[in-house]
């Protein structure tokens, strides 16, 4: 999927809102990657039309790249953002490639008191 992708279809499938815009993209293991996936994070929720949302998203995947890179990436390993613009919530995620093959979940639930991330 390019950047910027509207995603076609109904607004829910099975009670689950449909993504409209979905974006997802490797970085390199260095901290200079993380003002790049913040600044173009904020260029696509703007882009998509949701200005309001670029100063919290921007946020978000400055705090999520800066974790994986601290906590979950190997040097010389890409680790991945993927954002997701639904009708009802924007969310972003970010994912490394561990040795154990670990796997995403799926996002998690309201009640959740940790990321659910690798």
């Amino acid at each position: 999927m390019t950047a910027g992708q509207e995603v076609a279809g109904a607004e829910e499938f099975d009670g689950v809102p449909v993504v409209l815009y979905e974006d997802s993209r490797a970085y390199e293991s260095l901290t200079s990657s993380v003002p790049l996936a913040r600044q173009r994070a904020g260029r696509l929720v703007g882009g998509w039309g949701h200005p309001e949302l670029v100063w919290s998203t921007q946020l978000l995947v400055s705090e999520l790249a800066t974790n994986a890179l601290l906590h979950g990436c190997l040097r010389g390993r890409l680790f991945q953002v993927r954002i997701v613009l639904r009708r009802t919530s924007c969310g972003s995620r970010s994912a490394t490639r561990a040795r154990s093959g670990c796997r995403w979940r799926g996002w998690p639930g309201r009640a959740s008191v940790s990321g659910g991330g690798c």
